[in-house]
């Protein structure tokens, strides 16, 4: 299995709860390895643009996602895998929503598929309990 992150040179600062951006890369890391049961490139990058956020991608070369599932896999308890809970694409999902993000995800063109996240620039977002960071002015 070959993993290969690829961080920027320049930082721009965000906001984020540290332990829930956490949780959901392990959820996408393991959704990865477990399309790859044969082994596999699992990718992780991530792109910060001053002022506008980051973006953090996590892509895979396995088996990735059955045709006319891409609308539903971010719902609760939906799931492609045998034994799946359809939980861990869903706690995603919200902890992205939480911090004011998107996500989307991509067929890849050979195999596999590609998260994309994109977090806002620090601005004041909205945490589970509460705000995590100031909000802004007007607001």
């Amino acid at each position: 299995m070959e993993i290969l992150p690829q961080f920027p040179q320049v930082k721009t600062s965000f906001y984020a709860d540290p332990e829930q951006i956490r949780e959901a890369l392990v959820n996408l890391e393991l959704n990865a390895l477990e399309a790859m049961p044969e082994g596999g490139s699992l990718k992780i990058s991530l792109a910060q643009y001053p002022g506008e956020g980051a973006v953090i991608r996590v892509s895979d070369t396995g088996v990735g996602i059955p045709e006319g599932a891409e609308s539903k896999i971010f719902d609760p308890f939906f799931t492609t895998k045998e034994g799946g809970t359809g939980l861990g694409l869903a706690i995603v999902y919200r902890v992205v929503k939480n911090h004011g993000g998107e996500i989307s995800v991509e067929r890849n063109e050979s195999r596999g598929a590609t998260f994309t996240i994109s977090l806002p620039a620090a601005k004041g977002l909205l945490g589970c309990f509460g705000a995590v960071g100031p909000i802004p002015a007007g607001k």
